[in-house]
């Protein structure tokens, strides 16, 4: 009878042991660097994949981050208290930001419009012949510190100064 009560807690005890043994062998996820764009001055890093959810981290443009998992329109990535938070998927690119911020000059026919995001409020004006630069640039649209300013319109854009 001990014979048998010792085999049957040696089975039990693998068979709870089994998965956590598995656990501690799986490889880790690798993460995907990507890296912050589109923002005004950071993006949020949220406690779970909700827009009402505690803000636990802050990422600026150009930060790069290592995104975990993508579920729907959020991204889980490294930071935060807990060691991870949930970002929009929408502020996240492959593309690394230019490591110098470039001279760009404003060609234009009349006021150029910086606006607080891309298609957002108006922060200030631009006239021809200003110059800014650009730290990053998302979806045709240059960030330049204060704001964002669209890339090309129909009389003119932005032209790199050499």
């Amino acid at each position: 009878d001990r014979r048998c009560l010792a085999v049957a807690a040696l089975v039990i005890a693998l068979l709870f042991a089994l998965p956590l043994f598995r656990l501690a062998m799986a490889e880790e996820t690798q993460p995907t660097p990507m890296y912050v764009t589109g923002v005004k001055s950071w993006l949020n890093g949220r406690a779970k994949p909700d827009t009402a959810s505690d803000v636990e981290a802050r990422f600026q443009c150009g930060d790069e981050v290592d995104v975990y998992e993508v579920s729907g329109q959020w991204a889980k990535v490294a930071g935060g208290e807990t060691g991870y938070v949930w970002c929009s998927v929408d502020y996240l690119s492959n593309t690394p930001p230019d490591s110098d911020p470039q001279t760009y000059s404003v060609r234009s026919n009349g006021r150029v419009r910086v606006r607080e995001t891309p298609d957002g409020d108006l922060v200030r004006w631009l006239e021809d012949g200003d110059t800014v630069q650009v730290q990053c640039w998302f979806d045709g649209w240059a960030y330049i510190g204060d704001g964002y300013v669209l890339g090309k319109w129909p009389d003119g854009g932005l032209e790199a100064v050499e």
